[in-house]
């Protein structure tokens, strides 16, 4: 029986649509050796944002060369907005990024 307030996961979703969530991640338990594979791939598509989709057998706070892990896609426009309503955690301040990409001049922004 769990116990109250512990998390079971039973399958997981790994997009929103069909019931995925947000959860909010203590940055400081993610190893530098991961933020340093999503800052690579940012570079490698030489971009100012990406979202990028990825699953990690054992999660985020493992260093992703410790375990299996596959990069799914990345997104050139990826969806902000589910940060402002995360399931499980406190909501994170992003105001500093988000007003940091609101300087960007962007060509062609409303073509999809």
């Amino acid at each position: 029986m769990p116990k109250k307030g512990e998390i079971v996961p039973l399958f997981y979703r790994i997009s929103l649509a069909p019931g995925g969530v947000v959860s909010i991640i203590d940055q400081q338990s993610i190893p530098q050796v991961n933020k340093d594979l999503f800052t690579d791939v940012l570079a490698m598509f030489d971009a100012n944002i990406l979202g990028i989709d990825v699953i990690m057998a054992q999660g985020i706070n493992t260093p992703y060369d410790q375990q299996d892990c596959i990069l799914l896609e990345v997104n050139s426009r990826p969806y902000l907005k589910m940060h402002d309503y995360p399931r499980f955690g406190q909501k994170e301040d992003l105001n500093r990024y988000f007003s940091h990409l609101d300087q960007f001049e962007i060509s062609q922004a409303d073509v999809f």
